[in-house]
């Protein structure tokens, strides 16, 4: 477009390029370059930096000062620059020269991977080799060697020290130290060696004694053979032991002979105590006196016996006396057979004996008491409090005991039931049942907030849809930083002034967007001021909940209800102020979001407002 002259601002405002940063223009903050109706470019800028989210294309030379960072480069000629950095794996043409031959080589330390071949001497201060090391000649003053030295000729003036030396032959004119020496020593002369006198412990296969032998502690084996005496404290053997051919007793079989003898020795002593001399068999007399003693006890027992033929002399008498009184029993249980009989034809009892009335209940239904037909209830007990149901012909029954607040209803056809309807038996009609208690909702729209002074989102504005079809009237929120809006609300009296939860109702506008997979964070927080109190105060702490926004460009996302809102300072008859905010850091998307509006679920604990 080459001038705007003469032309209007609805013809030409999609085409003009903005920061939206409140009319405040370019800052610190880096922010998308946008046209009119808010759709970002590629390129973002500040008054210090500039940045692209898209590919930069430079038609001429490009210089720089400073670093130049990116995901990935395209140079079509050639890249100039004092220094290199970085991973050079991936060049292709560039080729190490390794020399094959060097006049002379110094270095700290060498390593030979695979063999190495000197044709001239090899010197230093120490040289240590993992494999074996051949040379015609080693010469030097002293020598250490780890591991095996195998060579023509080693010569050395001072002392030499290796793990191993191996070769034809080996002469020194000095001592020879070892920690241990392996090998025929059959031509070593001067070597003495000496018997032991004594040893911790023992062990051989046969272990012959030429003269006598003393041990201080246990001789133990599987057999032993001794052809003089053998002295000992103890002696122990797992089975027996044996002198002379014969198993020795074992100490047990001992103490049971023992103990047997004891028993034996103990009856002999009751016999004979029983045996005596004889003296102890009964005489005439002595028979004489148990006789007479028999005969006095046989008397009294007749004595006894006597009583008892009178005693039942007694009872006799008495059992006829009761006799009497049974038979007068008798009489008057005939008469109170007939009462009963007359009584029963009197009121058409359906009983044909006396044993129909043992049940109460064939009895009630013989008498024809308590039936419905004849004024009854037909039942026996009724619970407590219940509210009474009649059926027809059949028994009335009772409900159980209303709940506080509980009213009975009916459907016009099968029995009422109970239906909790207020909140107690003196409380207000639940906001469910049609009363004002409990959860009730709230919408802000949109247009019912304004953008916040500092770091505001966008003014609300309209975008069409299809002309004739709903607009969509919202605030924009930018994806780069985080920006709020605010509005307020006067709470009814009856509200709790507990904590609130809320939802958001959103749009995206922008077709680059991620649909169904983009992710937008909103937040709420608020404050309550009271009458003659200073609104220059701390909102509560913000809640943020993050919604995935719709599948299609100006569809609706509608959020899950967030968690509870603590108000800060929240109290009756007080204005309360909310500030709604994007958490660009919590999102993923990096397009503007549409605000619609909120709705805000709080709680009424009173029936009307006093």
């Amino acid at each position: 477009m080459a001038t705007l002259t003469g032309k209007l601002i609805s013809n030409t405002y999609k085409d003009l390029l903005q920061v939206s940063n409140n009319n405040d223009g370019v800052d610190s903050t880096v922010r998308f370059v946008s046209d009119g109706e808010g759709t970002n470019s590629a390129l973002k800028i500040s008054n210090s930096e500039v940045e692209t989210t898209g590919k930069l294309t430079v038609g001429a030379a490009l210089s720089a000062s400073g670093k130049i960072t990116g995901d990935s480069a395209t140079v079509i000629t050639a890249v100039c620059a004092s220094t290199y950095f970085g991973d050079g794996s991936n060049l292709t043409g560039v080729v190490a020269s390794i020399p094959t031959s060097v006049t002379s080589f110094t270095a700290n330390q060498l390593t030979v991977v695979s063999g190495a071949a000197f044709t001239g001497k090899v010197s230093g201060t120490a040289a240590e080799f993992s494999g074996i090391v051949s040379a015609g000649t080693f010469a030097g003053a002293a020598g250490i060697f780890t591991g095996k030295v195998s060579g023509t000729t080693l010569a050395m003036t001072g002392a030499v020290s290796a793990s191993t030396f191996s070769g034809v032959g080996a002469t020194f004119s000095g001592n020879v130290t070892a920690a241990s020496y392996f090998g025929d020593g059959s031509n070593l002369t001067g070597v003495e060696a000496s018997a032991a006198t004594s040893v911790p412990a023992f062990t051989a296969n046969q272990l012959t004694v030429v003269s006598g032998a003393s041990f201080t502690g246990k001789v133990s084996g599987t057999a032993a053979e001794f052809s003089g005496n053998v002295s000992a404290a103890n002696l122990f053997a797992s089975t027996n032991v044996f002198i002379g051919g014969s198993a020795v007793p074992s100490a047990s079989a001992l103490a049971a002979v023992s103990a047997l003898t004891s028993v034996n020795k103990a009856a002999i002593t009751s016999i004979n105590s029983i045996l005596g001399d004889g003296s102890n068999f009964a005489t005439s007399a002595e028979l004489a006196a148990v006789s007479s003693a028999l005969a006095t006890s046989i008397g009294n027992s007749n004595t006894n016996i006597a009583a008892v033929s009178a005693l039942t002399s007694v009872n006799a008498a008495a059992i006829t006396s009761v006799n009497t009184k049974i038979a007068s029993v008798s009489a008057l249980t005939s008469v109170n057979l007939a009462a009963i009989t007359s009584i029963n034809s009197a009121t058409l009892l359906k009983a044909n004996n006396l044993s129909d009335l043992a049940n109460a209940g064939t009895a009630r239904t013989n008498l024809g008491v308590g039936l419905v037909a004849n004024g009854g209830t037909g039942a026996t007990s009724f619970t407590d409090g219940g509210v009474l149901l009649g059926s027809g012909t059949s028994a009335i029954t009772a409900m159980s005991a209303l709940g506080s607040g509980a009213i009975i209803v009916g459907d016009g056809a099968t029995d009422p039931v109970a239906l909790t309807a207020f909140t107690s038996a003196t409380g207000n009609l639940l906001s469910a049942k049609g009363g004002v208690i409990g959860k009730q909702t709230l919408w802000v729209p949109a247009n019912a907030m304004r953008p916040e002074k500092s770091n505001g989102c966008a003014a609300i504005s309209d975008t069409v849809t299809t002309s004739g079809r709903p607009d969509i009237m919202g605030l924009a929120f930018d994806g780069s930083s985080d920006e709020f809006c605010q509005f307020s609300v006067g709470f009814p009296k009856g509200w709790n002034e507990g904590t609130i939860t809320f939802r958001v109702l959103s749009t995206v506008i922008d077709s680059n967007a991620s649909f169904g997979s983009d992710t937008v964070a909103w937040g709420l927080q608020g404050v309550g001021v009271a009458d003659d109190s200073t609104i220059d105060v701390a909102f509560g702490t913000a809640v943020v909940i993050t919604e995935t926004i719709a599948s299609a460009v100006e569809d609706i996302s509608i959020s899950a209800e967030s968690g509870a809102v603590t108000i800060a300072s929240a109290a009756a008859d007080t204005l309360t102020f909310f500030r709604v905010l994007r958490d660009v850091s919590a999102d993923t998307m990096t397009e503007d979001a549409i605000l619609l509006g909120i709705q805000i679920f709080y709680t009424i604990d009173a029936g009307e407002d006093t």
